[in-house]
């Protein structure tokens, strides 16, 4: 089970990391990753925008 879920995780992050590159507006940008990340706490954030740095 634990390997597939983290491949899942990763595409997903990618997905949205791309989305988030593709918003026209950096305000637009901002906003998707506020909705994003309003339910995280600070350490999942982090975790998060680890995992997209490995998308470019």
């Amino acid at each position: 089970m634990g390997m597939g879920r983290g491949m899942m995780e990763m595409k997903a992050m990618c997905d949205m990391h791309k989305n988030m590159m593709s918003a026209k507006t950096p305000e637009e940008r901002q906003a998707m990753m506020d909705e994003r990340f309003k339910s995280m706490s600070p350490e999942m954030r982090k975790k998060h925008m680890e995992m997209m740095q490995a998308c470019k």
